[in-house]
């Protein structure tokens, strides 16, 4: 089964990216800085459909910053998987219209710009006007007491996924068993690091890239030799 990987320009295209999805893809979601990330409870629906799920934060700002970042992660990508099928979901069809036909023309991969289907809002029924007796006299308040000024908050230390890969693989050693899929990896990745979802994915991300495992047929994980089967010495130190 050929597996399917879609990139979604969701600075782009916002939530209406995330409906319809092919079934067990994997997703790679391009945030602007700006951006805050998608509610909870659309990752959730994103993770229980069976699908992988990346995002790919935005470092800086600039005219067509997101879209050079989402080429650049296709390029990348193709490398490493050229047998899968991409879609990209943008409403910019100036830009990424001829880049898939390129992919597909000359490079031979099967790959696709598609606008996301928003479906039209409903408008609420306004209710009749009620007539609201006149409010009683309100007594003359006391001014409020001046609050405290807030003390600023600690600047959050930003941590690179990079850095985690070697805390990822102590768990891993430590671990009776090992997560036989991307989403329970990355669900075990959450827990014992007490990661968020978002720089989980790009731990798993980096360990990908480093070859510690590899996703096999429907979506099966093979560890490489940096993860020892449970029952076995640990590797060394490093």
């Amino acid at each position: 089964m050929t597996q399917t990987i879609v990139l979604i320009d969701y600075e782009n295209v916002g939530t209406p990216g995330l409906d319809e999805l092919p079934a067990q893809c994997r997703v790679i979601l391009f945030v602007g800085r700006t951006q805050v990330l998608p509610k909870n409870s659309d990752i959730e629906k994103l993770l229980n459909d069976g699908k992988r799920v990346e995002f790919i934060k935005m470092a800086g700002l600039g005219k067509d910053n997101l879209d050079h970042h989402l080429a650049l992660y296709l390029g990348k990508t193709i490398a490493l998987e050229p047998h899968a099928d991409y879609i990209i979901i943008s409403n910019d069809k100036s830009g990424f219209d001829p880049l898939a036909k390129h992919v597909n023309d000359v490079l031979g991969i099967s790959c696709k710009r598609i606008t996301p289907v928003r479906k039209p809002a409903v408008k609420p029924v306004a209710p009749a006007p009620v007539k609201a007796a006149a409010p009683p006299a309100k007594p003359a308040a006391k001014p409020a007491a001046k609050p405290a000024a807030a003390k600023p908050a600690a600047k959050e230390k930003k941590v690179k996924p990079a850095a985690l890969v070697k805390d990822a693989l102590k768990k891993l050693n430590e671990a009776a068993t090992l997560p036989d899929t991307w989403n329970k990896l990355r669900g075990f990745l959450e827990k014992a690091l007490k990661l968020p979802p978002d720089l989980a994915g790009q731990v798993l991300h980096q360990m990908e890239l480093k070859k510690i495992f590899e996703v096999k047929d429907k979506g099966r994980l093979a560890y490489g030799k940096d993860v020892p089967r449970p029952g076995t010495p640990p590797p060394p130190a490093i």
